[in-house]
């Protein structure tokens, strides 16, 4: 059987619409045949890219796709031997399925070429597990930021696992190559209150949910919800709820995640209307237009019946789409590796049956073209990706004392609550004569103290030490080189008097010091 044979079995198979058989059919035969013989293995997701299309002037590479994904599917329908043997799951009526949402979703294709040329649509990953995924994710930063930049992409995102050790090593791995770190979290959402222990059991325990900063407040609020996680939550996993959520959603962009995120969930178990009103959920929680469903293709069956649910669910209730690949290693020849990895997280053997595996190889950093071949049916779910991309920008300052604001009372500031208690200290201490004789040093101290940045420092300090000794908490006298300071001495912080022992307060702090004021306090462990 030649090329047209198999050419002209596809079209009859894929019912198009007249216009664009008979701009397929005008194709010259050069290209039809050199499209056929190219990589017969890519797969029928091109097919679906060439019915997306429906435009009368073809792009080339889509033409391959397509013809490449013809040679497949007509070897599946045929039942070659070579098909049989391949080791993922393939179905014509399922094809057949993914062909017809295309073609309803080709009018939004169309939009994407102009005077017959493609526009260029740029891709960003925004599920990506690193290193940092302990035993789970073997995708390392400084590899994984040269291959987004080798591809081309000009941003990516890490969301590792519950947890944001790795953020600023890729914070600063990204900057330095030129790519925009998106900062993110994959967190664990109970499907009750984070303080439930036994209430659920096994994959019940926990949801997928990927958050995005969209900007410093975001960053500042993931942050707060991850530590929740780990302080409240911790059951299995650090788990998080929706009153964290709501409380902190606040500059976050959120994503659905893959099959184990709630959505997904409900959807593989049949239950379409409890997944909207879960997606609904979401979208009050964050608001219109920062959650998104998330479509995910690493050759599972599952995904593909829960991506046309998500599709329908999008035209439905107006929620957008993104597309991502749940990366958790670099190149797709790490696959076999991470496979090890995995055995060394669950105390399995490589030859186990029974054991957690990613089956196909699919979860490393795939180029942009992969990703469009993969979804040419939600092009926009695509292009999202980069429009996310381009609202997310967090700035880390380096090399800068960052500390808590000291909660004041009400008509102060923290310089003028510093001065009020270390004047009432100093005569509480010292007799009006030596008040008299002390206040240029205290002046000349509380200055220092102001120009260096540390007002609400030495407020946070006296305010636990104080606490401790209002409620006969024993705490130490002070010790080391701020027992030389009057500003301590006057604010209760340490028991000796600096004068009396003629102690220099530059040893403590002056303004050449380049590190932060060293304040030793000891407590009863009791």
């Amino acid at each position: 059987m030649t090329y047209q044979d198999n050419f002209q079995k596809w079209l009859d198979f894929a019912d198009l619409p007249d216009y664009l058989r008979q701009d397929l059919n005008n194709m010259d035969e050069k290209t039809k045949e050199d499209a056929f013989y190219t990589n017969l293995e890519f797969g029928t997701a091109g097919m679906r890219g060439l019915i997306g299309a429906g435009t009368n002037r073809i792009n080339i590479y889509v033409v391959r796709q397509a013809t490449e994904g013809l040679a497949r599917l007509i070897e599946s329908k045929g039942g070659n031997e070579k098909n049989r043997k391949r080791k993922s799951p393939f179905s014509v009526e399922t094809e057949y399925v993914k062909i017809k949402c295309s073609w309803q979703n080709h009018t939004a294709f169309r939009e994407n070429y102009f005077d017959g040329k493609k526009v260029t649509m740029a891709f960003a990953h925004l599920h990506v597990h690193t290193e940092y995924s302990l035993l789970d994710g073997s995708n390392k930063i400084t590899e994984y930021v040269s291959r987004i930049k080798e591809l081309g992409m000009t941003a990516g995102a890490i969301t590792d696992h519950g947890v944001m050790y790795g953020v600023i090593d890729f914070y600063r791995a990204a900057k330095k190559e030129g790519i925009n770190p998106i900062l993110g979290c994959e967190v664990y959402v109970a499907p009750g209150s984070r303080f439930d222990r036994e209430q659920t059991k096994g994959e019940d325990r926990y949801y997928h949910l990927v958050l995005l900063a969209e900007n410093n407040q975001g960053y500042s609020n993931l942050m707060k919800i991850v530590s929740k996680g780990f302080v409240d939550g911790y059951y299995y996993r650090p788990r998080v709820d929706m009153e964290v959520l709501e409380q902190y959603h606040e500059g976050i962009i959120a994503l659905s995640a893959c099959l184990a995120g709630e959505v997904q969930r409900y959807l593989t178990r049949g239950m379409y209307e409890e997944a909207k009103e879960t997606a609904l959920k979401y979208e009050r929680c964050f608001g219109k237009g920062n959650f998104f469903l998330e479509l995910q293709d690493h050759g599972i069956a599952e995904q593909a019946q829960v991506n046309q649910q998500l599709l329908r669910m999008h035209q439905e209730l107006g929620i957008d789409l993104v597309a991502t690949n749940d990366v958790h290693y670099t190149y797709e020849k790490d696959a076999e590796a991470h496979d090890v990895l995995l055995c060394l997280q669950t105390g399995k053997k490589l030859s186990d049956e029974n054991r957690m595996r990613y089956e196909g190889g699919q979860y490393y950093v795939k180029s942009e073209e992969k990703m469009k071949a993969l979804f040419p049916y939600a092009l926009e779910a695509i292009e999202n990706t980069q429009k996310i991309a381009d609202r997310c920008h967090v700035e880390i300052e380096f090399g800068v004392t960052k500390l808590p604001k000291f909660d004041v009372p009400d008509g102060y500031t923290s310089w003028e609550y510093l001065n009020k208690l270390c004047y009432e200290g100093l005569d509480e201490r010292y007799s009006p004569e030596r008040v008299r004789e002390l206040k240029p040093r205290l002046e000349y101290e509380l200055s220092v103290i102001q120009k260096m940045g540390y007002v609400d420092y030495f407020l946070i300090v006296w305010d636990f030490i104080h606490f401790a000794r209002e409620n006969d908490i024993m705490v130490g006298p002070g010790r080391g080189s701020a027992a030389g300071s009057l500003v301590s001495y006057t604010l209760g912080i340490t028991k000796l008097d600096p004068i009396r022992y003629s102690l220099l307060f530059e040893r403590f702090l002056n303004p050449e010091r380049v590190s932060m004021p060293d304040i030793d306090v000891d407590f009863c462990f009791e």
